[in-house]
């Protein structure tokens, strides 16, 4: 899923949308398509660097925005920080504890699995969030 939104351009996906391409919009997606899961802080010292004028009030509502219409989604960090998700479909992550860092983990079948468990319950469920809690392996080690 993340490649083919890495394909598309900033301008296009947000044209799709139904939402001008204005130079904010522009580079703050384009830094999501760099970082893939990031904080609003995060987005703001990479669009800095392009953009020097925009302000952080700029990256918020731009991000809100963005999740408003569909294209990022909002997700919620182990440590308890809003983070924005580049790909919005439902899909599992991994927390690296030790880089802090959310990272995709795309298996699509794990969702179905407890959708399944949930439905013979006698239970629908709203939406399927699983983030596991992960550090790097040491080198040597079988995984």
């Amino acid at each position: 899923m993340r490649d083919k939104i890495l394909d598309i351009s900033a301008r296009d996906i947000i044209k799709d949308y139904g939402m001008k391409a204005t130079p904010q919009r522009i580079v703050v997606y384009e830094a999501m398509k760099d970082l893939c899961h990031a904080s609003p802080e995060e987005v703001y010292q990479s669009v800095l660097e392009v953009m020097p004028s925009i302000t952080i009030a700029t990256i918020y509502n731009v991000l809100d925005t963005f999740c408003e219409k569909g294209i990022l989604a909002k997700r919620m960090s182990p440590e308890s920080i809003m983070t924005f998700d580049l790909v919005p479909e439902e899909h599992c992550h991994m927390y690296d504890c030790v880089n802090k860092k959310l990272l995709d983990y795309p298996d699509y079948s794990l969702n179905e699995i407890v959708r399944q468990r949930f439905h013979m319950r006698g239970y629908n469920l709203n939406g399927v969030e699983i983030t596991f809690k992960v550090h790097p392996a040491k080198k040597g080690r079988h995984q």
